[in-house]
């Protein structure tokens, strides 16, 4: 993972003002370091302010293709998708809030062209969500660089 920009969407449970946003950015960074020293990992991922979603895919911090994990009709598995791209250095995946994704929301990713990717038969809380879909990704890919 290179990059964290958590997405304020419709169905957000958590709402942030200034002063929030800001001891939620300090806990997030603290949480991000005490992960990559427990696996070792040597760099950082570069973590975002919040955005709504209409803002990220206005203009995206992305990196590669963007795919959207969904729970809906009219998914791939993420594994398959993974399996039947080009071979690839980078992927931007956007994993959906604590209600899901609003059906415009949706409506607008599949109209940009995003392709709606699947976690598997159960509906995964969003805690979980991330490191599932990173687990797929890794399974399926492997790790993508030497440089931790």
């Amino acid at each position: 993972v290179a990059r964290l920009v958590p997405l304020l969407c419709s169905h957000s449970q958590v709402k942030l003002d200034q002063a929030k946003g800001e001891r939620k950015m300090e806990r997030w960074e603290t949480v991000l370091e005490e992960a990559c020293r427990q696996c070792g990992r040597r760099r950082l991922p570069e973590l975002f302010l919040p955005l709504t979603f209409d803002e990220f895919l206005s203009r995206p911090p992305v990196l590669g293709p963007i795919w959207l994990a969904y729970e809906g009709q009219g998914v791939v598995p993420l594994a398959r998708q993974l399996a039947a791209a080009a071979p690839m250095k980078e992927l931007t995946l956007i994993i959906g809030p604590e209600g899901g994704f609003a059906p415009q929301e949706v409506a607008i990713a599949r109209g940009l062209g995003i392709p709606l990717v699947g976690l598997g038969p159960r509906i995964l809380r969003v805690e979980t969500a991330g490191p599932a879909a990173i687990a797929i990704v890794q399974a399926t890919l492997g790790d993508w660089t030497e440089e931790n």
